[in-house]
């Protein structure tokens, strides 16, 4: 906000070339490592179907990166909460059929 426009235009131009197309491709290769990132630290049976999904619904919808991000949160909230009442259920169930016999 300081700087003047000129003095900042006058600087990019003073970028040699090689350094703008290294940049250009450092960056393209950013948004890989990201996604590499994601997966490694999600690789499990039960996200896979949540990371697919959130890629099948982003193109099908005019909704931005953040709402489907919040709606992946929202279902995986639900998912852990649903699994932890089955689990606690199957145990319920597991213990009174071993008092039975």
């Amino acid at each position: 906000m300081f700087v003047p426009s000129q003095t900042v235009q006058d600087g990019l131009k003073a970028i040699p070339e090689w350094f703008s197309v290294g940049m250009t491709i450092g960056g393209g290769m950013i948004v890989a490592v990201g996604y590499a990132m994601v997966i490694n630290l999600m690789a499990t049976k039960e996200v896979w179907p949540f990371f697919f999904l959130g890629f099948a619904l982003a193109p099908l919808s005019e909704l931005t990166l953040i709402a489907v991000g919040i709606i992946g949160v929202c279902l995986a909230i639900i998912y852990l909460n649903l699994s932890k009442k089955v689990e606690a259920v199957v145990e319920l169930h597991l213990e009174i059929h071993l008092a039975t016999y």
